[in-house]
């Protein structure tokens, strides 16, 4: 019997096993290679992999090396939290809630977005103003949240008109107590996906004016008090709101005497609690359609959820020039036209519809559920930024 030989092929196997080691090498650096960024600074280029803080800094360290710049590494606490490379003569790290970059005013220079960065969060937030900032290079196209990123600042006008915002979904805060403000330019605003934009002009005393016509308000779900004492206020001109909070929403707004939300679509909308309070000089509310609470078959949970909402809601409470005003009758029962003997007005040309009304469904549930988590996730949120303007407000009395 002729003997087995185990090993004659010996050389093809280890050559067999050497390609691929060869692949699986080459597929792990191709692998790395795709994990690369690249960035230019001044004339020179480098490779960075943003996921790896020691890949961040070695990139810096080459960076200020070659270009005697001074560029540091920071871990954003917002957006989604991005390891960031930025320029330290033109921003400084501080923190008011969470650890963020800050522009210094006194660097002189147009703004760059720092490389990587996801989050705006308090980037512009109480300067000076006495210069208007050019933004024409200043690129938020990976932007995805501006939570305050003007509040507080003295900036008279604000041109927004070359931001990029595909991917923005928070403007809550963005621009709160800028007292200052009489201008704004949200043009750019069309493409944006913004889920948030609750407080977003709250306490802009100096506006009278604010454009929303270009601004996406589709996905929008929070517009909490997005107008809350604007006491200079007299016109808003919207999209098509598809919101599903419209709490305070135009409270305390002293000088507004027109509304028009013909074009909202208030099919989702849970609470609107005190959405026009203390309006005393709002003569005028054009809108073709509300919402009911739902029908008595409708599930419990969805039942008393409405009923808790609605109870007292004081939704026109303060609105005393509204044609047929009531004091005894504020609430949101009034929410329908003056023919039904509510309070609001038809526009001309616009097909009155009927009365949204809640019907069950598990979607509905999970919407009012996921609501309330995120209405309590935000709270402390709220309630902190509200306590710092207050205690601003004590130092810098608002005109």
């Amino acid at each position: 019997m002729e003997r087995m030989n185990l090993f004659g092929n010996n050389d093809k196997s280890s050559e067999a096993l050497s390609n691929r080691k060869e692949e699986s090498s080459k597929a792990l650096l191709n692998k790395s290679n795709q994990n690369l960024s690249t960035i230019n600074v001044d004339n020179y280029s480098y490779q960075v992999d943003f996921r790896s803080d020691e890949s961040c800094k070695s990139c810096v360290q080459q960076i200020n090396k070659d270009t005697g710049k001074s560029f540091k590494v920071f871990r954003e606490k917002t957006g989604k939290e991005n390891y960031v490379l930025y320029d330290s003569k033109m921003y400084e790290i501080c923190e008011f809630n969470y650890r963020y970059l800050h522009y210094i005013e006194s660097c002189s220079k147009p703004p760059v977005m720092p490389f990587n960065a996801s989050s705006c969060y308090n980037m512009f937030a109480e300067l000076d103003g006495q210069n208007n900032i050019d933004f024409n290079h200043f690129d938020t196209s990976e932007i995805v949240e501006m939570t305050s990123m003007f509040m507080e600042s003295k900036f008279k006008t604000l041109d927004m008109s070359h931001f990029s915002t595909d991917n923005l979904k928070d403007t809550s805060f963005m621009f709160m107590g800028c007292v200052a403000l009489e201008q704004v330019d949200l043009s750019s605003f069309s493409n944006c996906k913004v889920i948030h934009a609750d407080y977003m002009f709250a306490w802009c005393s100096s506006l009278t004016k604010v454009d929303l016509s270009n601004f996406n308000l589709q996905n929008t779900l929070y517009m909490e008090s997005m107008f809350q004492e604007c006491k200079s206020l007299k016109e808003v001109i919207f999209s098509k709101p598809y919101p599903i909070d419209i709490k305070n929403l135009f409270s305390e707004c002293k000088s507004l005497t027109t509304v028009d939300l013909s074009d909202f679509d208030f099919s989702r909308l849970l609470s609107a609690r005190q959405a026009f309070y203390n309006c005393e000089n709002l003569k005028t509310i054009y809108s073709v359609g509300w919402f009911l609470a739902p029908p008595k078959d409708a599930d419990e949970f969805l039942r008393n959820f409405s009923i808790k909402e609605r109870k007292e809601d004081k939704l026109f409470c303060g609105c005393k020039s509204l044609v047929g005003f009531n004091p005894e009758k504020v609430n949101s029962d009034m929410a329908k036209s003056i023919e039904e003997g509510g309070y609001f007005i038809t526009p001309n040309g616009k097909e009155k519809s009927k009365w949204k009304v809640w019907t069950y469904s598990t979607e509905r549930e999970n919407l009012v559920k996921r609501h309330l988590k995120t209405t309590h996730q935000r709270k402390t949120q709220i309630n902190y930024h509200q306590h710092q303007f207050k205690m601003m407000r004590v130092i810098l009395p608002l005109a």
